[in-house]
């Protein structure tokens, strides 16, 4: 009887070690029973991040049970789900309090689906008022501690600095400031490098002139106008720009030259780089567009060691048309003249038109994307191969979005895999992600249309300005992390 009994469990055993071995092994090597097709299939799997990570995830509709979520080693923001039956899911990523993230993506068998940069934003962000003031125009200190803002209402009409940290306001320029008297349109504001001193410019009567001002001892207001003038000289200095490193030294365009003041010595110095059509500083380097023909040089701080830079021209210059050069932290340049005319500088030195009626543009941190964008349409321009998910090939460009309305601004987002946009009154945003649908947020909607807006990547904060009571404010609020 026992003998009888011990073959019964050894043939059961050889049995369900026949039947269960292959299943067992299917089962580690990623494949399930598909029941709709009634057979084996191959998995896949997807993995999800996102910001906030604490979120609710659904796949069709179902709620992913938190056990489930097994945490990638050495990518611990990063959420997995493997044996996934091929096929479309439809991913659905909810956290209360904020706007849901929902796109289909596809699985598909023995690959791995991946959503990265994920932006779920908050349906009702806190806001914090940091101006008493109405807010013309707004710049942000290197060091991101202060901001620089115009008023222009009579009684309090000047220049303000906002200090960030303790949110206290200081008026630095006055109606009665020396030779400001009946000054209108403070504009075109320049921080120093150590955040010290302002640039500005005002209209005087009918001209235009500029000023340097130590916010320290703002009594002590520098006339760069006058100081770099000859004896009744008519001609007019203009696009005055801090030095890099030296916040005794200013550069400035004077009849298409490049001069240099030092405005406490009050001495000057011809850099000997004439015919400018636009010029930028960036690191060490002037950079210039020299006219007639349109070619980028660039040259050392003090004008010394000059170097063509693009071989071919700017094609269709013309006198008068001057142009913006926009620079990336890895030597990537975008030209955009003052007709729209936007060109890229590529990796053999020549010019590529890009685009017309551009109204801005703006490298990527990395320098592997450019944003562009027109009157109704926001554009960005791959200079790399992308081969995160999903894929872009160099030289692609890709429509964002595009309205009827007239887009008045658009910025990064930090990750820059978002855009902040200004459409009317309200402040949107927008993912790269074009799989399925790109998700648009309609994430601040103010009294005031048009609206400023300015992101600040080091504080995750987002700024703009609103107009409520009849006094158009600046104020900003905190953006997930």
């Amino acid at each position: 009887m026992i003998h009888k009994i011990r073959q019964l469990l050894f043939i059961t055993s050889f049995i369900l070690f026949i039947i269960l071995t292959p299943l067992i092994l299917l089962h580690a090597w990623g494949f399930r029973w598909n029941w709709q097709e009634k057979k084996f299939v191959q998995t896949g799997a997807i993995i999800l991040q996102s910001t906030p990570s604490k979120v609710d995830i659904y796949f069709n509709g179902r709620i992913q049970r938190k056990r489930m979520f097994p945490t990638i080693e050495g990518l611990k923001s990063f959420i997995g789900f493997n044996g996934l039956i091929p096929g479309d899911y439809e991913v659905l990523l909810r956290k209360d309090g904020y706007h849901p993230w929902k796109k289909r993506l596809k699985i598909e068998p023995g690959l791995v689906t991946k959503a990265e940069n994920i932006l779920l934003l908050p349906k009702w962000p806190t806001f914090k008022k940091l101006s008493s003031n109405n807010v013309e125009n707004f710049i942000f200190s290197p060091d991101r501690k202060k901001i620089a803002y115009s008023e222009s209402d009579k009684e309090k009409a000047g220049i303000w600095i906002v200090n960030l940290e303790d949110k206290n306001e200081t008026q630095i320029i006055t109606e009665n400031s020396w030779s400001l008297s009946h000054t209108q349109n403070y504009s075109e504001f320049k921080w120093s490098w150590n955040s010290q001193k302002l640039l500005f410019a005002g209209i005087v009567g009918d001209r235009k002139r500029w000023f340097a001002i130590d916010i320290r001892e703002p009594s002590e207001l520098i006339d760069l106008t006058d100081l770099v003038s000859f004896p009744n000289n008519e001609i007019s200095a203009d696009d005055f720009r801090w030095h890099p490193h030296n916040n005794e030294k200013i550069f400035y365009l004077k009849k298409g030259s490049l001069w240099q003041v030092n405005y406490l010595n009050k001495t000057t110095n011809n850099l000997n780089i004439n015919n400018v059509l636009g010029w930028t500083i960036e690191q060490d380097t002037l950079y210039w567009i020299q006219g007639p023909a349109g070619i980028l040089y660039k040259a050392n701080l003090d004008g010394k060691n000059k170097e063509q830079v693009t071989l071919n021209p700017l094609p269709n210059i013309s006198q008068g048309i001057k142009q913006k050069i926009i620079t990336s932290p890895k030597e990537r340049f975008a030209i955009l003249d003052s007709k729209g005319m936007l060109y890229l500088i590529d990796e053999t030195d020549k010019p590529i038109f890009i685009e017309e009626k551009v109204l801005m543009a703006e490298f990527s941190q990395d320098s592997k994307k450019l944003l562009y964008q027109t009157e109704n349409e926001i554009w960005v321009l791959y200079l790399k191969d992308k081969e995160t998910q999903p894929e872009k090939k160099k030289g692609e460009k890709e429509l964002i979005t595009r309205f009827s309305e007239k887009i008045s601004q658009s910025i990064w987002y930090p990750d820059f895999e978002h855009i902040f946009f200004v459409v009317g009154n309200k402040i949107k945003c927008i993912e790269l992600d074009d799989r399925d649908q790109r998700n648009v947020i309609d994430f601040i909607e103010t009294k005031k249309e048009n609206q400023k807006i300015f992101c600040d990547a080091k504080t995750k904060k987002l700024y703009f300005t609103d107009k409520k009571d009849g006094m158009k404010s600046l104020y900003e609020t905190e953006l997930p992390r």
